[in-house]
């Protein structure tokens, strides 16, 4: 929707708040339509007031653009403290389970009744590539800059949140972005004594990559944002790479990636598209929850039996299994899918303990371009032509052993690009080379080995693989990183049972964070000695017979 159509449409926000005191007497309207449970108490902190009149005015701004958000809330979150806002089911829920499913936009399950729509947001008021260009101000110059590469769609909305949020009051997107948090509770926004926290994991390393090279696209960007907002008739064009990190923070942490059908000869063709979705992106995470979003939750719009649309969607929706719907005043969840604690504490700030998705990573040391040595050039470039990178991705998953008589076996499995790489940076310089040449295309490379050379390559891998996770190890433990995995879980141990001062969610979140990364890392490494331990004693008998 454009920026046009959502000033024609949106119910004008500064209406509600031109007067406080009219402002109050809708609230207390509200809360009464709402039911006890929304009643403030007169000991209600002063914010908490304020939140709840943004919230109001975001409902109206949500309603006037088309959405369905009469069975939700939106209001402070009981994940835990820091964690904002989140969405609530509200009284209207009950209303949604009784009228029947016919009479109401639902999911379109296999069975009409195995589903209910909690709420639904219509695309064209999505934040997307296609309604960024469609602004009728500023739309031309987003345009100019994606045409002449200087961002992509993603950075498209970066660079949109970052001027909507300069404007202000000014901007048709105020409501929302009213409500979003201030300061992310992320490591891109950690103090140097909060940093400290993340000593020797990977994630210190990508914080200070990440923030560089933000730097360097602010430089190219810090003009453009100032044209935009000149352009805007914004009260003034001063614009902070603290404002567009906090942009930065808002996309990775609320976008979503959702299937856009577009019709090209008269076929529907599916590509992939990313966009925000305001109202829907402050329903927090919770692992195997069963509410979910979708983009099938319009009405009247059939799947045929490949998955294909009968037409353009037109609305993504909150949906649940209608037996397990949500009670009045249950904060309704998301699973945010299958991501490690880095990607969790990088982009959400938190940190999922006991995490089967986590993964450690390890860097494999490699000379910068003008120190690297023919080999180590060619090894390299033989990654590169693979799809590989010389890092190795250890997942917890697979330390997850399986059932013996006496318990769960300890045996080393690694990912098969694990054992690739390592190949690859193990290989001697007449193999590397055939294996170069087999790249090009010219021929193909001899691999055969025989059992005493395929024991050594072996060997050398687990050899290689024991060194890494010893490094690893050292960084994360030892004195330039952050304690022992013992100290960790005392820590972890004396939260659970509330002993001492509250520990603050960043802090509880690194601390789940690093503790995963040190238990993976002396899983692995025990399982690598005892392995290379059992290699070397195949290769002395496979000796013995020659």
């Amino acid at each position: 929707m454009s920026r046009r159509t959502l000033q024609e449409t949106a119910t004008d926000w500064r209406y509600w708040t031109a007067s406080s005191a009219a402002t109050v007497t809708l609230i207390a309207w509200w809360q009464a339509q709402a039911g006890p449970a929304h009643c403030l108490a007169e000991s209600t902190k002063v914010e908490d007031h304020v939140t709840e009149k943004s919230s109001f005015i975001l409902r109206q701004w949500l309603d006037s653009v088309g959405a369905d958000v009469d069975a939700i809330d939106v209001r402070e979150s009981v994940q835990h403290p820091d964690a904002g806002l989140g969405v609530f089911a509200s009284d209207e829920v009950q209303k949604t389970l009784q009228v029947s499913w016919w009479k109401r936009p639902y999911y379109r399950f296999r069975k009409p009744n195995d589903g209910i729509v909690l709420a639904s947001f219509p695309l064209h008021a999505a934040i997307t590539p296609q309604t960024i260009l469609s602004d009728p101000v500023l739309g031309q110059t987003y345009q100019e800059l994606l045409n002449i590469g200087v961002i992509d769609e993603r950075m498209l909305i970066i660079l949109f949140l970052t001027i909507e949020r300069q404007l202000g009051v000014d901007s048709v997107w105020y409501p929302w972005l009213k409500l979003l948090p201030g300061k992310p509770q992320t490591p891109l926004f950690y103090s140097e004594v909060e940093m400290a926290e993340l000593r020797g994991t990977s994630l210190e390393h990508s914080v200070g990559l990440q923030k560089r090279g933000l730097a360097e696209q602010w430089k190219r960007l810090e003009p453009a944002c100032q044209d935009l907002l000149k352009k805007a008739g914004a009260s003034t064009t001063q614009v902070s790479f603290e404002d567009f990190m906090w942009a930065h923070a808002m996309f990775w942490s609320r976008s979503q990636s959702f299937p856009r059908w577009t019709q090209e000869a008269g076929e529907m063709v599916v590509s992939a598209e990313e966009g925000m979705v305001p109202g829907l992106d402050f329903c927090n995470h919770k692992e195997h929850s069963t509410a979910r979003w979708t983009i099938f939750g319009t009405p009247g719009l059939e799947v045929d039996e490949s998955g294909q649309p009968s037409a353009m969607p037109t609305q993504v929706a909150l949906v649940c299994p209608r037996q397990q719907a949500p009670s009045p005043g249950q904060e309704i969840t998301i699973d945010y899918g299958d991501k490690s604690n880095e990607q969790l504490l990088l982009n959400y700030g938190f940190a999922q303990p006991n995490n089967m998705n986590d993964v450690l990573t390890i860097m494999c040391p490699v000379s910068p371009p003008e120190d690297c040595d023919d080999i180590l050039t060619a090894r390299l470039n033989l990654l590169l032509s693979r799809g590989l990178m010389p890092r190795l991705f250890l997942p917890a998953k697979l330390l997850d052993g399986r059932p013996t008589r006496t318990g769960k076996d300890r045996i080393l499995r690694l990912p098969e690009e694990v054992e690739e790489i390592l190949k690859i940076f193990v290989m001697v310089p007449k193999q590397l080379s055939a294996e170069v040449v087999s790249e090009l295309g010219s021929e193909s490379a001899q691999n055969t080995l025989d059992a005493v050379e395929a024991s050594g390559e072996r060997m050398a891998v687990l050899t290689t693989l024991v060194g890494l996770l010893e490094l690893k190890h050292l960084q994360l433990e030892g004195e330039s990183g952050t304690g022992s995995l013992e100290a960790d879980m005392k820590l972890i141990e004396a939260e659970a049972n509330n002993e001492g001062d509250r520990t603050p969610d960043g802090k509880r979140a690194c601390l789940v964070y690093r503790s995963s990364q040190k238990r993976i890392a002396r899983e692995y490494l025990i399982r690598a000695r005892q392995e290379l331990a059992a290699e070397m004693n195949r290769m002395r008998k496979l000796q013995q017979r020659h």
